[in-house]
């Protein structure tokens, strides 16, 4: 299994923001081909929100690239901050 982790650091959105933007997101993603599942996280520390997704295969991952390029820009255009990216191979489970 493989998972891609986005982070956006810095994020400036208002708490009434979030909802709305985080269920626009969370429905686009889940129109990703082979998606096995993810989670939409927000650090009530610093702001920062976090994206996991689940992918069976690295090439299931790597296929819809172009479209999750796209989802990050829509959502750091509507929260602000620096984007990272990174794509990670799954080695446990808890």
């Amino acid at each position: 299994m493989f998972a891609r982790l986005t982070r956006i650091a810095g994020a400036q959105y208002s708490e009434d923001d979030v909802g709305p933007m985080t269920d626009d997101i969370v429905s686009q993603a889940r129109e990703l081909e082979a998606i096995r599942g993810g989670y939409w996280l927000r650090s009530r520390e610093n702001g920062d929100l976090f994206a996991i997704t689940l992918w069976d295969s690295e090439e299931a991952m790597m296929a819809t690239e172009q479209q999750a390029a796209s989802l990050r820009e829509e959502a750091q255009q509507q929260a602000g901050g620096q984007v990272s990216v990174d794509h990670c191979e799954v080695v446990g489970r808890i």
